[in-house]
Formats: C-alpha cells, structure tokens, sequence
C-alpha cells in the first residue's frame, strides 16, 4: 500500500518498496515509478498516513543516476531455430534489478522485430543491460551490453548472441538490434563528456580525475544500492565479470586485466599530449593561412613604371617554370622546321592537346569521344605512345586541363568530366551548360569552364557544386585567361573582365577562396585556353576574321591586329618568346614576339584539314586538328 497524497504533481518518483502480506515474512521488492499527472483541489482538513503504508517519495534510498531508453528492435541470423520458432521469439531485458520482457514477432523466415520502447533507471553507472532471447520458453542465445559504452544521442547497433550454455562453445547463434538513449544525472557523465577533476557525484567527499571516477564509483562507500549488479571496470578491455558492485574491489585485485590498463591508460596520456601538440600546430598554420588570405584578398597597390617592367620579366620567367626540363637552347635560335613524327590512334578530328609536365606525358580529346593519355619518350628518336584511353563522354571532347593527377575535359556533350589520371577513371560529370563547353581552366579543386552558351561558369569539385555563373555579353567567346587574379575572355571586338579578388570575397567561403588566390602569375595556366595566350605583356585573341587581335588588358582595347592567316585562326601557344598559331588554312605560322609588330619567322605546312590546336614539349611543337593525326615538329 503507498500514501499518494503529499506526493507533487507532475514530478516521478521511483523506489524499491517491499512486498508485505500479513502473517508471512516476505524478502522480495518491487521497484515503481510514479507520476502524479494531476491533482484534485487539496481540503481544508489534512489526511493523515497509516503507520502501515508507504510514503511515496519519503525516502529514496536507491536514486538513479540515468534513464536509459531501450528498444529491442529485431533479431536475425538465429541459426538454431526453424521457421516457426522464429516466429515465436520475444526478448527479456535486464539492467540492475528491472527485467522486462517484450515480444510482438511477426512471423517471418529471417527477421523477427519488436519496436517497444522500454525506460529503466539505471541503478550504477556500470550496470550491464542483459539481454536474453527466447524462443517459447527455451532460451536462445544471451549477450550483454554496457551501458557506460552507449551516447547520450540515441544509437542502433547489431550485436552477437552466446550460446544458452557456456558448454557450448563460444559461436554466435544470431544477432539481436538494439536501439539505445541515455540521459545521465549531472556528475555522471562518461569521462569523454567532462574535462579536469571531478567530485564524486555521491557526495562522499572524495576527487578524482574523470578518466578514473568511475573506478571511485565502483568502490565509493556512499554507493546506495550496493547489491546492484556491475561490470568490472575493465569491460572495454574483454572482462566479462559481472558481479554486486560491494564484491569487485575483491575481483579487481585478481582481475587479469588491471595490468594491461596501465599500460593503455600510459598510451592514452601520450596520445592525449600529441593530440594537444597537434591542435597547437593546427590552430598556428590556421592563423598563418588566415594572415595570407588577408594579405591576397587586399587591393592591389600603385606601382611604377620600374615596378611593372620587372613584374613582366618575373612573368616571362615564371611562365618557363614548370617545363620538362631547363631549356639548353638559347629562345632566338628555337625554330621547329620539319614534322618528325605523325600520330594517327585516334579515329576522328583531334580538337585539344594538353601537357601533364609531372608525368612527362600528354593528353589528347578528339571528337572521337575519347581522351588518350600519351607518354613522350626519353630517347628523342621514338615517338610517343598512347599508355591509357579515358572514355565516358558521349559527344567530342573539345578542351582539356590537367592540375596535380587530375584531368579535366569539355565536350560537345555539354558537360565537364573530372579524371584521376593514375586509374585513367571518370570520377565525376558535371551537367550545367547548355551549350558546347570550349574551355577549361584548373587549379585544384577550383575549375573554370566557358561554353557556347555564353557563360563562364565556377566549379568547386570537391563539393561538387557550381560557385558562379558569370554571363559573357557576345557569342563566340570560346577561351579565357588568367593574369593578375583577372580573368579575361576576348571577342573579336570585346574584352570582358572579372576581378577574382571581388569574386573570392563575395561567392566563395574561406577554403575556396584560400584555394583560388594560390595562382600566381600565370602559374598553372600560363597561355589560356580556346585561342587565348597571355604572353609579352599582352593577351592574343582569335576572332572571327583571320587575324590575331593584340590586347592591352589594361587599356581593355587593341593594340594590334597580327595578319599572315588566309582563314580562321583556332589556336595559339607560346615557347621560346615566339607565338605560334594554328588555322583552318591548314597550317601552323611562328611569330617572332622580339619586335613590336611580330614577323612571321616559318610557316609549317603538313596537316589535311583545320589544325585545331598547338602546344610545346621539350623544345618540339605538337599539332593537330581535322586530319585525325597529331603531328610532332622538330
């Protein structure tokens, strides 16, 4: 019998009570929580408690320190029971005294689930929640689970069933899933949730640091239930031991894993002072990184006219950086004069042709559909040789860039296909454009890309998302290129312009933009792309008629036109201070870039058809376009 009348409304109270009848000496308890949801208007005159009934919440000599949330969710794999008694498994729940059983099966020739959440007090912070299933009457399999291992955020979790029997050998007969939440009493926490010293939550006086608190807890003489069952301390280390918590200091001298604790507790005070080391480490190149982006992302200052003539010699020799090796030739004698090879794997028009300097290769797209990746020999007698084939668009493949082991390719499909170039796999297709993608600009994770729709798009490849779309105001720009944190894009008779330190700080979060302002002066893309090449202090444009515009990028207008070609100009590189051009006239003019209007120095002549592209490799010139040959030129 319990006396409800002075209990508070709205508040759980939960104790042990003894089991009475009259006349028999009775040992056994019975633990129950009860809320009091809502009481009726208290009279004038005040009830008194029998001597004999129970006052609920007068003394509550076994507080909880948790609630722990239980649902037995399912069971699975069960090797020792046919189809029917699959069918009749339900699932008994131990944690401290509190034992529930529960069971709704749904028959079924694998699975069994129950999905009945059950909340236990938690008696010791080291109670095991046992776990036992049933078949019928007959046990199946048993298993335990400490709930000092489960998070505070509810978790679910698969684990192995014992056999009934430890005869039996220690072979998994199943599974069983549990999903578990715990809310811990303040002072409770696992050691992982607090930080210093700590006092013991049981108000017996003692301090402890927290990774050693609940060892304290195990032997504290404030313990208010000490006949609860415990695991040892040394569960996480493979004890078993299950015992009252008033008999495992008496275990704990004999438990054969104490000294391998000390060990692993030195391990983890060392691991604890790198990981410090390391946040220090961490939280210094942070700062550093962070003053750096401060000092890119700041206008660029006036300079004089001294100033800039050596800024433009620093970039005709950054622009050499990089090659395959130092050159030995003097740049006023470099003059390819004859085809010395003649290329012809690919089975279409070969529209792009990139260096991939690292591996001492380079990469081809053809509206083949196809990109080969080449290697260029060492022995200058032999000619390259096609190593790997990169296949996945489903249209030509018009452009391509190459950054670190990664390619780069634009196709007529419309799309932007990212490549590891050490498996030679597609690792992602980027849809966005609606229009032909001309070309590719990369450094990093950061790509541009300009299309036939009359936009520059912004890629982040490793979020996978679109930073910006940038509108070109006129059709038929088909390149780009990049000086100076500016990126230009050239047609015919237009110039557009975009500040990328205004784009860092306006679209981008802090790793893209720390990403983006580690070009330097044409690092990374030291011509442009799609019949743009910034050399000489000048940007080289092609247009639609059959002339080369000169560009003062500064001035954002022509200088000078370059006439030679007798129709449509496709590409343009530069090596050893000359310019070289690629035409529909089928032939490939060097220019010499020493004059203030440059000279055409030879004209190569052996390619059927448009030559689309042209780039430089070890002092030789590699061409090709309609005739489905790369020619190489010595």
């Amino acid at each position: 019998q319990l006396w409800l009348p002075d209990m508070s409304e709205g508040f759980p109270y939960e104790d042990w009570y003894d089991l009475r009848r009259p006349g028999v000496t009775c040992s056994a308890q019975i633990r129950l929580r009860i809320v009091y949801k809502t009481k009726a208007k208290a009279s004038e005159t005040r009830l008194t408690r029998p001597p004999s009934v129970f006052q609920v919440g007068a003394v509550s000599s076994h507080a909880s320190v948790g609630t722990a949330t239980v649902v037995a969710v399912g069971a699975r794999n069960i090797t020792c029971l046919d189809g029917d008694g699959r069918a009749n498994l339900r699932c008994e729940l131990t944690l401290g005294r509190v034992c529930i059983v529960t069971g709704q099966p749904t028959p079924g020739p694998k699975e069994c689930f129950w999905n009945c959440s059950q909340e236990f007090q938690i008696a010791h912070p080291l109670c095991p929640l046992l776990v036992v299933l049933y078949s019928g009457d007959a046990i199946v399999g048993r298993t335990c689970k400490v709930i000092r291992n489960c998070n505070s955020a509810e978790e679910q979790f698969w684990i192995q069933l014992s056999p009934p029997n430890p005869t039996d050998g220690n072979e998994s007969v199943g599974e069983v899933c549990l999903r578990v939440s715990v809310k811990w009493r303040p002072g409770f926490a696992p050691a992982s949730a607090l930080s210093g010293s700590d006092t013991c939550p049981w108000n017996c006086g003692a301090t402890s640091p927290v990774q050693e608190m609940d060892t304290h807890l195990l032997e504290c003489p404030h313990i208010p239930d000490p006949t609860v069952p415990v695991s040892c301390i040394n569960h996480a280390l493979g004890c078993t031991t299950i015992t009252e918590s008033r008999f495992m200091s008496t275990h704990r001298r004999t438990c054969p894993f104490e000294p391998l604790k000390a060990v692993l507790q030195s391990q983890a005070r060392d691991i604890a002072a790198l990981s410090a080391r390391v946040d220090q480490v961490t939280a210094a190149k942070d700062e550093l990184e962070k003053k750096l982006l401060e000092i890119k992302l700041a206008p660029p200052s006036a300079s004089t006219e001294a100033e800039d003539a050596e800024t433009e010699e620093y970039e005709r020799n950054a622009a050499k950086a990089g090659r395959f090796k130092v050159r030995s030739r003097r740049g006023d004698d470099w003059l390819p004069v004859r085809c010395i090879f003649s290329l012809t794997e690919h089975t279409d028009t070969v529209f792009s042709l990139v260096t991939y300097p690292a591996e001492s290769k380079f990469l081809s797209g053809s509206a083949d559909q196809t990109v080969k990746i080449w290697s260029i020999p060492l022995d200058e007698s032999s000619q390259p040789e096609v190593v790997a084939d990169l296949k996945g668009h489903t249209g030509g493949v018009l452009t391509i860039g190459v950054t670190n082991s990664r390619a780069y390719t634009g196709s007529e499909d419309r799309t932007l296909g990212m490549w590891d170039l050490r498996t030679a796999q597609l690792i992602h297709s980027y849809s966005g454009h609606n229009g032909r993608v001309h070309g590719v600009i990369c450094y990093k994770d950061i790509v541009f890309t300009i299309a036939h729709d009359k936009t520059i798009m912004i890629w982040d490849t490793r979020q996978n998302s679109v930073i910006d779309t940038l509108p070109v105001r006129t059709r038929g720009n088909f390149g780009m290129a990049v000086l100076d944190m500016t990126l230009y894009s050239a047609s015919n008779r237009e110039l557009n312009t975009w500040d990328l330190r205004v784009l860092a700080r306006t679209k981008m979060d802090a790793l893209q933009a720390a990403t983006l302002m580690q070009y330097d002066v044409l690092a990374g893309n030291e011509h442009g792309v799609g019949g743009h090449c910034m050399t000489n202090g000048c940007l080289y444009s092609t247009s639609s008629e059959t002339c080369i515009n000169v560009w003062d990028f500064k001035r954002k207008e022509i200088v000078n036109s370059l006439w030679g070609h007798s129709d449509y100009v496709r590409g343009i590189t530069e090596a050893h201070h000359k310019l070289i051009t690629s035409s529909d006239d089928g032939t490939l003019k060097i220019w010499d870039l020493a004059h203030a209007t440059p000279d055409v120095l030879r004209t190569l002549r052996g390619h059927q058809g448009f030559v689309s592209t042209v780039i430089e490799a070890r002092e030789r010139l590699y061409s090709a376009g309609e005739d489905k040959t790369i020619k190489i030129w010595q």
